[in-house]
């Protein structure tokens, strides 16, 4: 079963959105939906992310974001179960 979900964080102060698949448990592929800031600042439009220990990690990503988005992710997931 593929679990797909959409999760929305603040990046930078602005509302960002992005479609999250589950590759295998912790690890996920990120898609840039929807980002509401200047040009500029967009985040990351597409990229992996793995949980480690209780952080979530991409070397080239900011660490509030992947944090945000894994715990967004998380909570998502976890209320699908119920």
């Amino acid at each position: 079963m593929s679990i797909l979900v959409n999760i929305t964080v603040l990046y930078k102060g602005f509302l960002t959105c992005y479609s999250l698949a589950l590759i295998n448990k912790g690890t996920f592929k990120a898609h840039l939906l929807n980002f509401k800031g200047e040009e500029e600042d967009t985040p990351p439009q597409d990229f992996t992310l793995y949980k480690e220990g209780r952080h979530w990690k991409n070397a080239a990503i900011n660490q509030d974001l992947l944090d945000d988005i894994g715990y967004a992710a998380e909570t998502a997931i976890s209320n699908l179960a119920h």
